[in-house]
């Protein structure tokens, strides 16, 4: 058993603050925001991987990079935040 950090994904559009647009907003801005780096996909094949985000908004950043993540090859992921908004 053992766990590594790595930076898998790759943001590779420069897109808004999430907390300042409307539901839908969010999910156009994030969309196709993030790419999964191609040197790390041995080690996300087949595993459960756990994805850390600062702020919890609507979702879609957390939707979006684990979409990449479970096309690149991801069994299950566990998403960790630092706080979510409440509107």
């Amino acid at each position: 058993y053992s766990q590594k950090m790595v930076p898998a994904l790759r943001r590779i559009k420069h897109t808004k603050f999430q907390s300042m647009l409307s539901k839908e907003e969010r999910r156009k801005n994030i969309d196709n925001a993030f790419f999964c780096k191609s040197r790390y996909q041995p080690m996300i094949v087949g595993k459960h991987i756990g994805l850390v985000d600062d702020l919890y908004t609507s979702g879609s950043t957390v939707s979006n990079a684990a979409k990449k993540l479970f096309d690149a090859g991801a069994k299950e992921i566990t998403v960790f935040v630092g706080c979510r908004k409440i509107d």
